[in-house]
């Protein structure tokens, strides 16, 4: 039969995303959209709209068989880029971060999510984020978060309804298992830069070194800016001077 929420599904499917990333684009939970496609929840003229919003369809599209050229599937991601390992790097520890910086300054540069300019440098469509940090692993055998220039990011990811139109809005990979099961290794972490952190949230630190950290904020002011991890479970303390910012996650892609 061929109904609205079928209709629905299709046109997601179409666009090759998850009931979790159009959920996240119209603003609702997964089950919400679960039960519109299986028609268990009233379609209305609100739902409609967004729903077709975020799809970058008309209303119309909905209430009529969906054709497979109506949609252009979206291209699946490319992998992540790794950079090589540079001897000269330093780690992160267990129980404290190592933020001695390289004898010579890293190729990587950095650019805080809220610096000026930094919507102009992006390369992408204007429904991605640059894919700004992911995972390598460091000269001790230990994954390190790098952070890269928007202009420098490997790859464009697709954009979160409540990011849109937010300048310097950007994404991560999560480099490492220290908040499993929070966070997994590679899932896509969403970053708000002009979100104000509070005690509790999660947030990524940037470093001046070309490095990130995730973890939740535990205290910030003083001589240091302190995260809480999940896996091992502790604390971690980073040198307030060797910090160039702290920036809040928003959202997370369904791994």
């Amino acid at each position: 039969m061929d109904t609205i929420g079928n209709r629905i599904r299709t046109l997601r499917l179409a666009k090759g995303w998850s009931l979790q990333q159009l959920a996240t684009r119209v603003g609702a939970s997964k089950p919400q959209i679960d039960k519109l496609e299986k028609g268990t929840r009233r379609l209305t003229a609100d739902w409609q709209e967004r729903i077709a919003t975020a799809l970058g369809v008309d209303r119309a599209a909905l209430l009529a068989p969906a054709r497979p050229t109506e949609v252009p599937a979206r291209p699946a991601p490319a992998a992540p880029a790794v950079l090589d390992t540079d001897p000269r790097r330093q780690d992160t520890r267990s129980d404290t971060l190592d933020t001695a910086y390289p004898e010579s300054s890293p190729t990587v540069s950095v650019v805080s999510g809220n610096t000026s300019g930094a919507v102009s440098s992006m390369a992408g469509d204007s429904d991605t984020l640059p894919l700004r940090g992911f995972g390598r692993i460091g000269p001790r055998g230990q994954p390190v978060g790098v952070l890269l220039s928007p202009s420098e990011a490997p790859e464009h990811v697709w954009m979160p309804a409540p990011l849109a139109g937010v300048a310097g809005a950007y994404a991560v990979r999560m480099p490492d298992t220290s908040m499993v099961p929070r966070y997994q290794p590679g899932q896509l972490l969403f970053v708000h830069p002009y979100r104000t952190p509070r005690v509790g949230d999660p947030v990524v630190v940037l470093l001046g070194d070309g490095r990130f950290v995730v973890g939740l904020l535990a205290t910030a002011g003083g001589e240091n800016v302190v995260i809480e991890r999940l896996a091992p479970p502790g604390r971690v303390a980073v040198q307030a001077s060797l910090v160039r910012g702290v920036e809040r996650i928003v959202l997370v892609e369904e791994p």
